[in-house]
């Protein structure tokens, strides 16, 4: 996964993790509601990282549908997963 930055009128906004520019302006966009400029920046981040706000959302959503738990029973079991916790729960599962 690689990182990117979010910024609007110049001003930094946060971090989303993607595989690639085109998925990270996906994302920003479904979090935001609107288009922001996304960068990519040097990766020092590794899969033991815990997920950035927006990635915790969408993360949080998948396991809702996957699961068909409630949000909160979500947010409660894998609030906190790193971005391996989570590839191995989804992929599993799937």
């Amino acid at each position: 996964m690689k990182t990117f930055e979010i910024y609007k009128n110049g001003t930094q906004q946060g971090e989303v993790k993607a595989n690639s520019l085109e998925e990270a302006k996906n994302k920003v966009f479904a979090y935001y509601g609107e288009n922001r400029e996304v960068i990519e920046v040097e990766n020092s981040d590794s899969q033991d990282s815990l997920p950035t706000v927006a990635d915790y959302r969408i993360l949080l959503h998948k396991a809702v549908e996957t699961f068909n738990i409630s949000f909160e029973n979500a947010r409660m079991k894998y609030g906190k997963f790193t971005y391996q916790d989570w590839e191995n729960l989804l992929t599993k599962k799937s």
